[in-house]
């Protein structure tokens, strides 16, 4: 297959009621590899030439009663347009335990303080009844 000099029929940034031009001048040699991609470049080069565009983000919340399927479809959603899934509840499970753990710690020495003033008053009170 011969390299073949291409003018590009259409802009890159261009509005619909615009007249194309004849041609556009380029300074880059576009190698394809067969005669069906080269009609297809011709036909329309915006989505050769142009960088691919991110999409958009879009963000879904699913809420519901347990078990109604809530994860499941959140799942099934995310394969289906290859999308990430956030389970809200997986995330802070770490950070609820943490908290959990600094509150069992903050009961557990309220109460061995508790404990200990309770048992002090009782060994005052058993040894006065012995000296009395």
């Amino acid at each position: 297959m011969a390299i073949k000099r291409v003018a590009v029929p259409i802009l890159l940034s261009q509005y619909v009621d615009e007249e194309l031009p004849d041609t556009i001048d380029t300074d880059k040699l576009y190698i394809l590899s067969s005669q069906e991609a080269y009609q297809k470049f011709v036909t329309n080069p915006r989505r050769y030439l142009l960088p691919p565009m991110p999409r958009p983000p879009c963000r879904v919340s699913i809420i519901g009663p347990s078990q109604a399927g809530k994860s499941t479809m959140c799942s099934l959603l995310a394969q289906h347009y290859g999308a990430v899934d956030l389970d809200l509840e997986e995330l802070s499970r770490p950070l609820q335990a943490k908290a959990e753990l600094e509150r069992l710690d903050e009961i557990k020495e309220e109460t061995t303080q508790a404990a200990i003033a309770k048992l002090k008053m009782k060994m005052e009170q058993d040894g006065e009844k012995t000296l009395g």
